[in-house]
């Protein structure tokens, strides 16, 4: 196993909220990550097809792991000329995701399969433990 070399990284945290354009070509995402003293918010781009469609899928909340490179490029205003300081361009690092995994108990859950017209629900299974039952008493005359 070799090094491979440049800058990169890995984030786990929430997701706070995301932006998917309309031609589904970028991806942006905020993530809610826990650090001392406070938890912190990180901004992340993404252009690639599989991860744009991944973020499109996120929800609020669930908890992901993020890995990618760290770029780094000119600031551009809006007119799309650099951004000059001291006579220099203004440089500026951005995260770029590669690749997301989501949080085993954070995965949206999948849709049941569709049962045939008229047919019966499964029936509920009994919990191992017992369980409430009908002819359970109730003490009616007590205070909650």
């Amino acid at each position: 196993m070799g090094f491979q070399h440049g800058a990169g990284f890995r984030i786990c945290g929430a997701v706070v909220r995301k932006f998917v354009n309309g031609k589904h070509n970028f991806a942006s995402l905020t993530l809610d990550v826990v650090g001392a003293p406070r938890s912190k918010k990180i901004d992340l781009r993404a252009f690639d097809e599989d991860i744009v469609h991944q973020i499109g899928q996120l929800g609020a909340g669930q908890t992901i792991e993020v890995t990618g490179s760290v770029d780094v490029e000119t600031i551009k205003a809006k007119d799309r000329k650099e951004v000059l300081v001291d006579g220099y361009s203004k440089w500026v690092s951005v995260l770029t995701a590669r690749s997301i995994k989501v949080e085993g108990s954070s995965v949206q859950p999948r849709n049941e399969p569709k049962r045939e017209a008229g047919a019966e629900p499964p029936a509920p299974s009994a919990p191992a433990g017992g369980g409430w039952n009908d002819e359970d008493d109730i003490d009616d005359d007590r205070i909650f």
